[in-house]
């Protein structure tokens, strides 16, 4: 089953568009977000939506649109909006919106504001990044212009509950709010995933998880298996069995352990061991440039070294022989099966 993926590209529609195209300083722009389905992370949609609002002549224009795929949160999608405004005017215009971070983050400025929206998620430090960019110098000037106002609230709150300029909410203030809510909400349910294939899709998940729980609970049983026995004496011992074992431990090598000293006495004899070591010393010992005898008697004791050591790795590889098990070797095995053959037949 496949889960039909959100829209990758950002689009708006223009339910009602601008008249002319052209932004009005006097208009009013209202901004929201939208998440649905935020449990379940593969059925996330998300959808914005934009009200331009004129003070004098009322409703003027209004849309919603889809942010990017990598937008999943409703934050994130109201700070796309946002984004997305100031990207349709040429100055940063006057916003309202209901979420009360995107003002935050917008007040602390550029370094601040993406310095902790990477601490937090850095999706949303990709939609504060493309803002300050669209707004360059205008950092201030668009937070001043930029307002938020308590939403969801009955229409008792006209006239009562306050914005962060310090204003009552207007009749036009919550009904211009109501729309671009249900606009946004619209269209994060334009491509929503069916109640269906969300249901199949957390069904699933759950017969994964039941089938990883139950593997572990066999595979634990299979290698923790006790069982109770009695010892000669008549005491009771528990013994755990496993279904598994871990191979056995290989033997320790057996390295030679004579001293190479005395191994350079018997291949040299005595007089030239003497000698050799000698002249490694001396070698060693001398301070500055070697003579040409140095070198020589250098180059004699590394010589006798390495015949030393080749003996001694081939005493170690004869020691590591092993020796045939009594009773008929594998050759006279396989000649008996082939005797056998032969007279069966003939």
């Amino acid at each position: 089953m496949v889960v039909p993926p959100p829209a990758e590209c950002d689009t708006l529609i223009w339910l009602r568009p601008p008249p002319n195209d052209v932004a009005d300083d006097d208009w009013q722009w209202y901004i929201d977000g939208s998440l649905l389905d935020e449990p379940r992370r593969f059925a996330r949609r998300t959808g914005f939506a934009i009200v331009v609002v004129d003070s004098c002549t009322g409703q003027v224009a209004f849309g919603y649109g889809w942010p990017p795929a990598w937008v999943e949160t409703a934050a994130a999608a109201e700070a796309w909006a946002y984004s997305f405004v100031v990207g349709l005017t040429p100055m940063a215009p006057a916003i309202t919106t209901d979420c009360l971070k995107v003002l935050k983050t917008l007040s602390a400025g550029k370094m601040v504001a993406i310095a902790a929206t990477i601490a937090a998620t850095h999706r949303l430090a990709r939609v504060w990044a493309r803002t300050f960019g669209i707004l360059e110098e205008q950092g201030s000037q668009a937070a001043a212009k930029l307002t938020w106002m308590p939403a969801h609230g009955s229409s008792a709150t006209i006239g009562v509950a306050t914005k962060s300029n310090g204003h009552t909410i207007s009749g036009l203030d919550w009904r211009a709010n109501r729309l671009v809510d249900a606009l946004a909400k619209a269209a994060a349910a334009f491509d929503r995933v069916l109640p269906w294939i969300a249901q199949k899709v957390w069904e699933s998940g759950q017969l994964a998880e039941h089938a990883a729980a139950s593997l572990g609970v066999v595979t634990h049983a299979a290698n923790m298996h006790n069982v109770q026995a009695q010892r000669p004496e008549g005491t009771s011992v528990t013994r755990t069995f496993q279904d598994s074992r871990p191979p056995p431990r290989a033997e320790p090598r057996r390295m030679c352990t004579e001293d190479p000293e005395a191994l350079l006495e018997t291949a040299l004899g005595p007089l030239a061991a003497a000698s050799a070591r000698g002249a490694k010393r001396s070698t060693q010992e001398c301070g500055g440039r070697p003579t040409v005898a140095q070198r020589r008697a250098a180059s004699t004791a590394t010589q006798i070294q390495d015949r030393v050591d080749a003996e001694q790795v081939a005493k170690w590889l004869e020691a590591r022989v092993l020796q045939p098990r009594s009773g008929a070797s594998a050759g006279d095995r396989m000649q008996a099966i082939r005797e056998r053959l032969c007279d069966k037949r003939f």
